[in-house]
């Protein structure tokens, strides 16, 4: 659902020309930058469960995603491009 509602906003100006009555079209661009946040503290809450639930030998996995997850996620609800693979190296 995250995804979907930021290409969604990414799209907005499209979906609004076109008549298409997205989230964001419906909410505008600050409730749905906060609906994304929401969203965003949803997977971070889910994924520290996992973490604690986890057995030993997946934990350290799940750490990282709990420290890697919320940096990728909330770069693109800030506004800037996804970064690419290559762009990480």
């Amino acid at each position: 659902m995250f995804n979907m509602i930021l290409c969604d906003l990414r799209d907005r100006t499209g979906d609004e020309a076109c008549g298409i009555r997205s989230l964001p079209v419906v909410l505008g661009e600050k409730r749905t930058r906060w609906l994304l946040v929401a969203l965003l503290i949803g997977i971070e809450a889910l994924a520290l469960g996992a973490w604690i639930l986890a057995s030993d030998a997946h934990r350290n996995a799940w750490a990282v995603m709990c420290v890697l997850g919320p940096l990728y996620l909330g770069r693109d609800v800030a506004g800037r491009p996804p970064a690419t693979f290559g762009a990480l190296l």
